[in-house]
């Protein structure tokens, strides 16, 4: 229903009433997320984390995958691009199928406006790999391999994959950025996700 702030009420009624559930600590670390609230979902995550782990006695649980992509998710929208493939990296290492996670990583690896954080190639295949694993070629999917094709030089490659996902876009807001992207990859310009350009 959205009512991200009665959920974390909730949550932490319940987080006194049974602090050691490591679910109870990642929901409530979502619903802060919602309410874009970095330093309390992070706190939440990594409380979820260790007490998974606590629970498990398996630091290879393959819970923690989740926990895991979630706080690097917050981690990528917050910026903090080498904190957040740290946690990706360690998603696909527990949980090879997790779904999302490659993507996520290939979209900061291609565009991130920082030179030192991308690795185009390195985006390539891990968008490649997700395809081959999962067959989406949904307008997510495609956006972001036609990213790392720019990333690449590869741009009439990324012209035709950004046309796809723009023909696929479900809304308003993911026409504009689609079509934005596809301008860029016509000029032969790679795409960089700045704070105030919009992902996805």
């Amino acid at each position: 229903m959205g009512n991200y702030q009665k959920a974390v009420d909730l949550l932490t009624q319940a987080i006194a009433e049974d602090p050691g559930n490591p679910e109870l600590y990642e929901n409530r670390g979502s619903s802060y997320d919602n309410l874009g609230k970095v330093d309390e979902a992070l706190r939440d995550f990594d409380a979820s984390y260790k007490k998974m782990v606590e629970r498990s006695k398996d630091p290879k649980d393959k819970g923690l995958a989740e926990v895991l992509y979630n706080r690097g998710a917050v981690l990528a929208r917050a910026r903090r691009f080498p904190e957040a493939l740290v946690d990706f990296e360690k998603a696909v290492e527990i949980d090879s199928d997790f779904p999302d996670v490659r993507m996520d990583m290939a979209w900061i690896l291609a565009t991130a406006p920082e030179a030192e954080f991308r690795k185009p190639q390195k985006a390539l295949e891990y968008v490649q790999e997700e395809i081959r694993r999962n067959g989406s070629h949904s307008p997510g999917v495609l956006d972001t391999l036609a990213a790392a094709l720019a990333a690449t030089g590869k741009f009439e490659e990324a012209v035709l994959q950004e046309k796809t996902a723009l023909e696929q876009a479900s809304n308003i807001l993911q026409r504009k950025q689609y079509r934005d992207r596809l301008h860029l990859y016509q000029e032969k310009k790679p795409y960089l996700d700045t704070a105030d350009a919009g992902q996805k």
